[in-house]
C-alpha cells in the first residue's frame, strides 16, 4: 500500500510566484525552479498542483489547471490536453 506523505515547503508568495512563471514560461522553468529553489522533483510538483497547475500529458508544459479542461461541453474534446494539444488530440 502506498502512502503520500505531504511535503512541507515554506516560501513566500514572491517565490512561488517565481516558481509558476518559470514551470509555465520556459521550456525547462521545471528544472530551473528545481535549482534555483533548491526542491526536489516530489516537492516541485506537490507545490505547482497546489497552486493549481498542472502537466499537459502530451507536450509536457506546465499550464494553469483550467486550461486542461475544453472550453466546449460536447464530449467530442477529450480532457486533461492543453490549448495548444487539443487540435492534435480530436483528430
Amino acid at each position: 500500500m502506498e502512502v503520500f506523505m505531504r511535503t512541507t515547503v515554506s516560501l513566500s508568495d514572491e517565490q512561488k510566484d517565481r516558481i509558476a512563471d518559470l514551470a509555465t514560461g520556459f521550456a525547462l522553468g521545471f528544472e530551473q525552479a528545481q535549482r534555483e529553489f533548491e526542491l526536489t522533483d516530489e516537492e516541485l510538483r506537490e507545490l505547482l498542483l497546489d497552486m493549481n497547475i498542472e502537466q499537459c500529458p502530451d507536450c509536457q508544459w506546465w499550464v494553469e489547471s483550467h486550461e486542461l479542461i475544453p472550453p466546449d461541453t460536447d464530449g467530442v474534446t477529450p480532457d486533461g490536453h492543453c490549448n495548444n494539444c487539443r487540435p492534435r488530440a480530436v483528430e
